[in-house]
């Protein structure tokens, strides 16, 4: 999805209408005992890594402290932040005792931060949530109502594209519906695709059980600081993990173009993971799988050409633009795409002035 796509007024949307995202509650929150209810008995623990999250992560925190199914806690991860996102999230532990804030001395990258959480943890799930994201008020309760009757180990839902400079919320990532769906480890790859025509599942923030974190010993890789979740999510399904899908949306995914903490993706590192995939041995010998993987990393290899290439146009960078090219002819479509989109915008802008 791009930035600049259409964007819908926020406001809150009835059960029976998915299409808009509703507005997030302002004002101070109050603090509510966790809930024990169904699926939530032994509590949710809200993580939010935080990296030089000062000017934004107010509005993380207060999402998951306004929820209708209040969390157990909320952790707040420092990981080697130079602002003063430790100062910010201090603040808020005093004011709420779920509140707790761990501090890394150095960074690490999201996934260093997020086992930090994981390992403190004392809910049953843990439901991540970025500095620079925010949940919908009902998210948490939704999510629980949905694994109260199901045996799975993790969960996602729909989410809406956020401009938080504008407050508004644009399109979904996946088609609306009130089905929950089973996902398996293929049709998870089969839709772990980015810029591919439908949605990126690997962009889906879950919630996990931890129990299965715990006895699987499976925690985040630290080797990838982009496409985390998705190598989660794969470790959780080749190990037998149960996972199911709401369609419903829960939670606000705020856009790059709104001037937050979101840093460019490395693409070509998670090319270089999915590969590492295949070779996997719980991978390698199922054909299936190892397609689709390769189907993924296609996908996520066009679109690192597409964003270099984009990249190199805009500061005029002609001879790498030529020599990578040579060298690569998914960057050379890349080029041509672009190229051939730049003279159809000069052709029809050249129309327009003379009609």
């Amino acid at each position: 999805m791009s930035a600049d796509r259409e964007k819908t007024s926020v406001r809150r949307p009835e059960r029976e209408d998915t299409a808009r995202a509703p507005r997030l509650a302002s004002g101070p929150a109050s603090i509510a005992p966790a809930d024990n209810r169904g699926g939530a008995r032994g509590g949710v623990t809200v993580l939010i890594g935080a990296y030089n999250a000062a000017d934004f992560l107010e509005r993380a925190v207060r999402s998951a402290q306004q929820q209708t199914l209040p969390p157990l806690e909320i952790l707040i991860v420092d990981d080697g932040s130079q602002d003063r996102t430790a100062e910010v999230a201090s603040q808020f532990a005093a004011a709420d005792p779920r509140i707790r804030l761990l501090r890394r001395a150095q960074n690490g990258g999201p996934s260093a931060a997020r086992n930090t959480g994981i390992d403190a943890a004392r809910g049953e799930w843990i439901a991540i949530l970025d500095a620079d994201d925010a949940f919908l008020p009902d998210r948490l309760e939704r999510l629980i109502e949905v694994v109260a009757d199901r045996d799975a180990d993790v969960i996602a839902d729909n989410f809406f594209w956020y401009d938080a400079s504008s407050g508004a919320a644009g399109d979904l990532a996946l088609p609306p519906g009130e089905a929950v769906e089973w996902v398996d480890k293929y049709s998870f790859v089969a839709h772990a695709r980015p810029r591919s025509g439908g949605s990126d599942w690997g962009l889906l923030k879950p919630m996990f059980r931890k129990s299965f974190l715990d006895s699987h010993g499976m925690r985040y890789p630290v080797h990838s600081r982009h496409g985390e979740d998705f190598l989660l999510v794969m470790d959780i399904l080749l190990a037998g993990g149960r996972y199911i899908i709401s369609r419903y949306p829960g939670y606000l995914y705020t856009m790059r173009s709104s001037g937050l903490s979101r840093t460019l993706i490395d693409y070509q590192a998670m090319a270089a993971h999915t590969l590492a995939l295949i070779d996997d041995d719980r991978a390698r010998f199922d054909p299936k799988l190892t397609a689709l993987l390769r189907e993924r990393n296609r996908s996520v290899r066009r679109w690192a050409a597409m964003s270099t290439a984009r990249s190199y146009f805009n500061e005029r960078k002609r001879l790498q633009i030529f020599f990578l090219s040579v060298r690569d002819h998914v960057f050379l479509h890349a080029v041509l795409a672009l190229a051939a989109a730049k003279f159809l915008r000069s052709i029809g802008g050249f129309v327009r002035r003379v009609a």
